[in-house]
């Protein structure tokens, strides 16, 4: 995550509000995450095992914009689920 990356996010914690936002970034850094980790395995195996550089670098502002208008549409749902189940 760079710079545009973190003013991008700052504005969308902004936007969603303190409710919204802490579920927001734990959903973006996880499919990141598991994206990235799936990255890694995949030029692993291409590579056959052999420790080399990453070809290129995964951008973190498409999984920013997707879970802001996922968090957006279900908010609802979101902040039932905090309710019940994690008891915030």
């Amino acid at each position: 995550m760079w710079w545009g990356d973190l003013r991008i996010a700052i504005l969308v914690g902004l936007m969603l509000g303190s409710t919204l936002a802490f579920p927001w970034m734990m959903l973006t850094y996880f499919a990141g995450s598991i994206i990235g980790i799936w990255f890694l395995i995949y030029q692993r195996i291409k590579n056959k095992g052999q420790k080399k550089e990453l070809e290129t670098q995964i951008p973190f502002w498409p999984f920013i914009a997707i879970w802001f208008f996922l968090a957006v549409f279900f908010q609802e749902q979101i902040l039932e689920f905090m309710n019940n189940y994690l008891m915030i």
